[in-house]
């Protein structure tokens, strides 16, 4: 991880959970790129994995743990 990503963490971690699915999606994807290393950015995806249903958030959740070197599917996801 950068070190200019790491004051983004605490903001981006709060938008994983936002209400708003645009939003939300753009703080997991955002993650999934700028937190490599950042096991704090790993474990708050795979909290959220378990959380969201909705087939964009899961879709955007999977692509993200997947970019951090995570080889896992969403609930959501795996039933494509």
């Amino acid at each position: 991880m950068s070190f200019w990503a790491g004051p983004a963490l605490p903001a981006l971690t709060n938008l994983v959970r936002y209400a708003d699915r645009t939003v939300r999606n753009y703080a997991i994807a955002t993650l999934g790129v700028i937190g490599k290393g950042n096991a704090e950015a790993l474990h708050i995806l795979r909290g959220a994995a378990t959380d969201w249903k909705d087939r964009d958030t899961a879709s955007v959740l999977t692509r993200a743990l997947n970019d951090l070197g995570e080889a896992v599917q969403t609930s959501s996801s795996s039933s494509n």
